[in-house]
Order: C-alpha cells, then structure tokens, then sequence
C-alpha cells in the first residue's frame, strides 16, 4: 500500500486520504446522511433528530393553543373596577344581564328604554306584568287614601308624602287624584281642593259653594306630575269657613326625568 497522502480541503475540513486505496469521487468523500452532523439544532435542549412531535420538544399543539383558556384572567364578578384585560364568566354575563332588567328599568336610560319600547315585542316576556307597564308608560293601579274627611285647610298647606306610594328611584311619575269636598252648613261657605307638588304649580281638582242652610259637596279628579320630592300639597284657603275634605291616589306612571 502506497504511503503517498493526498490532502483535500474542503471548507474548514482537511481529508487525509491513502492515494492507492480509495476512489476520489467527490460522492465518496462527502456523506449525507443527517444523523451524522455535528452541532444539529436543537429546541428546548431537544436535538432535531428524526420525527419530533411538539410534546417532544415541550411545546404546546396547535389545539391546546386554540382552546387554551386564560384562567388567570377570569372573573365571575364585574364592577366598576373591572379592566380591559379581564372577561366575565357566562354565568357573569347573564347575572349581570338579569340585573339590568330589574322592573323599574333603573339602570336603564330614557334613551334606552325608548329603544326598548320600540323594538320589543308585545309580549315582554322577560318582564313581569308591573315591569311591562312601566317600560311603555301604562298605569299602575294603586289605591291609597291620603286624607278622609279632614277640614279645609285656612291658613297653612297640607302636604302628604308619597314616598311609601311611588317606586324609590329618581323618575318623575304622573299621579291620578281623586278628590271631593264639603261645605258648611253656612250659605256662601266654600269648599274647595287645590292641588300642587314639588314640580307642578297649583292644580284646582273641585270646588263648590253652599246657597242654602245645608251641606254642598263635589268631586273631581286631576293627573299631576309628582317628582323625586314625593310630595302633594292641598293648598290653603283663608275665606273656607268649616267644610272637609277627601284625597285618594288611584294610580300612576313613570313620565321620566327633569335632567
């Protein structure tokens, strides 16, 4: 065997090989297999060497990514505290949703019930029948005496609260009143009901004067707006000499408010 050394370089890589004792085609000199390199790639300290899966290289799959669910970031409560890189539960959402539908529409703007009422069915079935006459401005029967046989007033106004009446928000409602007074048994002694309340000017509802030696009386009913105050005032009259009076609420409507 011929001690004659050939060098090749190629690259950075010299090949020392025996002249006599192997061909010097280039196919032989160089190999191609993979699985011999030297410094082959790696991921997570994993060599890319043969079929690797994403579990193989600790990666996650495609799926996992897909339906990976931020729990960090999950609330089942939501306030005005709440950020944008938090999401509601669905049981969240329809709590919340429910809680915005309460019966007297709260947390609902005019603007927004005005949509409602426009693009809700007939039915409302989310509501109950009070929430339903509420939302379109229907009355609410409601009947509360407020003065029974109570003398005219002469010199100062009789007020009544209708806080324990009304709804405890802060709408404006529409109140029906019925009223009905009563003479002396005195000829030309008047008898009189005047409404007004802490939004409305004086309203006369009845009024009639005696022309014999016995009782007149009559009746008559008014709407009037009542506002956050939830008063109604009977106004004086200093010329009533005897006579009485009686007031009943018969029922009322939300109409809005003055902001």
């Amino acid at each position: 065997m011929s001690e004659n050394i050939i060098e090749i370089v190629n690259t950075d890589v010299i090949v020392q090989i025996q002249e006599d004792s192997y061909d010097l085609n280039v196919d032989n000199l160089i190999s191609y297999d993979y699985s011999y390199c030297q410094n082959k790639p790696s991921v997570n300290n994993v060599s890319l060497v043969g079929n690797k899966s994403s579990s193989d290289l600790g990666l996650a799959s495609a799926e996992e990514i897909l339906t990976k669910e931020d729990l960090a970031n999950k609330v089942t409560e939501i306030d005005e505290n709440s950020t944008d890189e938090e999401y509601p539960s669905a049981k969240c959402l329809y709590d919340e949703l429910l809680n915005k539908a309460d019966v007297d529409l709260d947390n609902l703007s005019l603007t927004g019930q005005a949509v409602i009422d426009g693009k809700a069915n007939t039915s409302l079935s989310n509501l109950d029948s009070t929430g339903q006459k509420v939302l379109d401005g229907q009355w609410v029967k409601h009947w509360l005496t407020l003065a029974s046989g109570v003398s005219l007033p002469t010199s100062d106004d009789t007020t009544y609260s209708l806080s324990s009446y009304l709804p405890n928000d802060t709408y404006n409602y529409e109140v029906q009143f019925i009223a009905s007074c009563f003479t002396s048994n005195t000829s030309g002694s008047v008898a009189r009901v005047q409404l007004t309340s802490d939004i409305s000017d004086e309203i006369y509802v009845c009024g009639t004067t005696c022309r014999a030696t016995s009782s007149f009386s009559t009746m008559g009913n008014a709407i009037i707006p009542v506002g956050t105050g939830r008063t109604i005032t009977v106004t004086h009259l200093s010329t009533f000499t005897g006579g009485s009076y009686y007031l009943i609420a018969k029922g009322y409507r939300r109409i809005g408010t003055n902001t």
